[in-house]
């Protein structure tokens, strides 16, 4: 399939398999890898080969319902990812309210936003991770409904917007807002280390309220 190749970076390599040219009837199970040899010629070739992988051939009904299934579960983690968006946002609110109130933080508070933050890198994780992140995973759901030439355009649709969504979240709102916990937690350490520092002058309120503003984005 090509020639030699003397480059560092990972060599792909286009080949079309036309299946249908096989008639293959349903349930038939295909296990195939892939080689490669270098340019050694003083001896038997190297050849280094692929993990084998199996393609199983199913109905159209059995992927709709295979695909039908994992949107279901991820609509249910994209609705649990959110619960805990709410309950951040909720916290957050607590922690501004708490310092607009009195303009300094108790312990109990400087746990509660320290947790906010690592609960904050988590759901972001989840959103917006590239490999398999909520909107990775929309994404290739929408793809597969196209490639296997599957008629549901409504659920075509509604996936496109969730990753297109999420991806806008991941470009525009959740860096910032882990930006914003991060420098509200930096302005505490501070002032921890400072404590004849007046709490006011630590600058804690503008980055909590960065962040509850990004938040009822999410």
């Amino acid at each position: 399939l090509h020639g030699p190749f003397s480059g560092t970076t990972p060599l792909e390599v286009p080949f079309d398999w036309n299946l249908s040219e096989m008639s293959l009837p349903v349930g038939t199970e295909l296990v195939f890898r892939a080689e490669a040899t270098d340019a050694y010629d003083l001896g038997d070739p190297h050849v280094g080969q692929s993990a084998a992988l199996t393609l199983t051939v199913v109905s159209s009904k059995a992927k709709q319902d295979d695909i039908g299934s994992r949107q279901a579960a991820l609509f249910r983690e994209l609705a649990a990812v959110l619960d805990r968006q709410r309950i951040a946002h909720n916290h957050v609110t607590d922690l501004n309210i708490q310092w607009d109130t009195t303009q300094q933080f108790r312990s109990s508070e400087i746990d509660l936003l320290l947790d906010v933050e690592f609960n904050q890198r988590h759901i972001t994780s989840q959103l917006a991770a590239d490999e398999d992140g909520l909107a990775t995973q929309a994404r290739q759901l929408a793809d597969e409904l196209l490639r296997n030439q599957l008629d549901d355009p409504a659920a075509q649709r509604h996936l496109r917007r969730i990753s297109e969504d999420l991806d806008q979240l991941k470009q525009d709102t959740l860096p910032p807002l882990g930006q914003a916990l991060s420098d509200a937690r930096r302005h505490v350490r501070q002032n921890e280390a400072s404590p004849e520092n007046s709490p006011a002058a630590s600058g804690l309120g503008a980055p909590l309220k960065t962040a509850q503003r990004h938040q009822q984005t999410v």
